[in-house]
């Protein structure tokens, strides 16, 4: 699910004017030299993994005797920390705004299972008066939760021929 949550904020953050390799995972150090704005940092934070037993969906194979039981093993939900960064208050409006209304309700993960993305809440940093900063600098921070499951398929066969047997007789009660 990493690879879909990174492909996804990048596709999001195109739509907010920030290039695809100014999108990157949190540095150690955040120097605004070496790391001028606009960027868009990704932090993978906790994941909940909540054990479900159960059947999940039923689909065709193929062949065609035969369907996939899919079975949801577990929910999971991972927190995903999106900092953006810009230049200007309304620059940063703007950017979180584009971010937020790209990203998808809802997707599919590589096993075509739905994952649904929801923001949880912004917070904004870079706001106090009693600051002094050489680099005016404006930030956010979105908390995104990706909900999925971990699913095991197995294939099950139908029955494609049955055979009558004619001499077959049952006994009488009582016999």
């Amino acid at each position: 699910m990493i690879s879909l949550v990174k492909q996804l904020i990048t596709q999001a953050a195109a739509s907010a004017d920030i290039p695809a390799d100014l999108v990157e995972a949190i540095p150690v150090k955040d120097n605004p030299v070496l790391y001028p704005p606009p960027r868009l940092y990704i932090e993978i934070a906790d994941e909940s993994l909540t054990r479900r037993d159960g059947l999940y969906a039923i689909l065709q194979t193929e062949r065609p005797a035969g369907r996939i039981h899919r079975y949801r093993i577990y929910d999971r939900n991972l927190l995903v920390r999106v900092t953006i960064k810009e230049r200007s208050d309304a620059q940063l409006e703007t950017a979180v705004k584009a971010v937020l209304l790209a990203l998808p309700k809802d997707t599919a993960d590589e096993h075509n299972n739905l994952v649904r993305i929801k923001a949880e809440r912004a917070v904004r940093i870079g706001y106090d008066a009693r600051m002094v900063e050489v680099f005016d600098r404006y930030s956010a921070v979105l908390h995104i939760t990706f909900s999925g499951v971990i699913t095991r398929d197995v294939e099950v066969t139908m029955i494609t021929d049955v055979t009558i047997n004619p001499a077959f007789k049952q006994d009488k009660k009582g016999d």
